[in-house]
């Protein structure tokens, strides 16, 4: 059980256009997100963050999800594991390859840069 509940979708009618935007993207939209919607402000800079993490940059948006995949799974969060891994399916990610994801230093899929970020991921924190 969570320590602070979530806000219900409806019950968030300021965030109404971003949390349309978070479910169109992730097929849901995440309690963590309507836990942080209870200060709106926590919840646009959060949403901010990610747009900017997950935007445009040397890496697509689906290798940047199993980048988080092996970050979450290093840190033990299942949480995470769970959005980042269907985030990467989502955006087109094979399954084999997410399947794989520890496997990078010897995958012929995987090229030097994304090497390097999956290398940082998996860095105890």
């Amino acid at each position: 059980m969570a320590n602070v509940e979530p806000l219900r979708v409806e019950d968030a009618p300021e965030l109404a256009s971003l949390i349309g935007q978070i479910s169109g993207a992730m097929g849901f939209v995440q309690n963590s997100l309507l836990t942080m919607a209870r200060r709106p402000e926590i919840a646009r800079a959060f949403i901010q963050l990610a747009g900017a993490v997950l935007g445009p940059g040397e890496l697509g948006p689906d290798f940047k999800q199993l980048v988080a995949y092996v970050a979450s799974t290093a840190a033990g969060c299942r949480y995470c594991q769970a959005h980042t891994a269907g985030g990467a399916a989502r955006m087109g990610l094979v399954a084999d390859k997410i399947e794989a994801a520890w496997e990078f230093e010897t995958d012929s899929r995987v090229d030097a840069a994304e090497r390097a970020a999956l290398r940082q991921a998996r860095m105890p924190r």
